[in-house]
């Protein structure tokens, strides 16, 4: 298997969510491995919920680079990932087409609907055109592996200052876009629906992206 779906959950509340979102991906793409990159020790009957369960510890302060770590090691098994935020609940399985993009791109992102760090001083560094993308899901391939890499080096020197409003913590956002801006890797600008924040489902959605999507678990 060259391909995978990759579910990053440090804590438990957020391998609940996951799990709830696997099912989902399942049913809902061919020929693809679930995979979940977790701190939690997971029973035998949860286990099995993935094809491949990858365990690290965040020794990290930020658990935003927890996710971009492992981003990272899913690479030494797959070729092309779909990097899924844990509220991703992917709808159609037309969402797969994102693995046919990257046959000819290494990365594949949708727009952010806002911009988290437009005041900084960095974020003024590269043109003001350049957009700013949500990393609630990723689509890229082995090619991008350096600039993951230096996606954790410039979110952890924290020049973007942007918290996270629910979490307290500086939002990855701004580096995201500074690193794809000078990595020269073949970036595909995806449609709206493929990561659709919208607060209620609809029947063009691909992946629905929001807290509606989580039920209480």
């Amino acid at each position: 298997m060259s391909s995978a779906i990759l579910f990053s959950a440090f804590g438990g509340k957020f391998v609940k969510h996951a799990i709830h979102c696997s099912r989902f991906a399942k049913s809902n793409t061919n020929d693809v491995d679930v995979v979940l990159h977790t701190t939690e020790k997971l029973h035998k009957n949860v286990e099995c919920l993935f094809d491949r369960v990858i365990y690290k510890q965040n020794i990290w302060r930020k658990t935003f680079t927890y996710r971009i770590y492992g981003m990272i090691d899913i690479l030494q098994y797959y070729e092309k990932i779909i990097y899924v935020d844990n509220d991703v609940i992917i709808l159609s399985n037309d969402f797969a087409n994102i693995y046919q993009v990257l046959d000819n791109h290494d990365v594949a992102v949708t727009h952010a609907k806002h911009r988290h760090s437009d005041g900084d001083l960095a974020y003024s560094m590269i043109p003001e055109c350049y957009p700013e993308f949500n990393c609630g899901v990723i689509g890229y391939t082995r090619n991008s592996l350096n600039m993951l890499k230096d996606w954790i080096d410039i979110y952890n020197s924290d020049i973007y200052k942007h918290p996270m409003h629910h979490r307290g913590e500086m939002h990855d956002q701004g580096a995201f876009r500074e690193v794809v801006y000078k990595s020269g890797l073949r970036v595909c600008t995806l449609p709206e629906h493929y990561n659709c924040k919208s607060s209620t489902a609809t029947c063009d959605m691909y992946a629905w992206h929001h807290k509606n999507a989580i039920k209480k678990i």
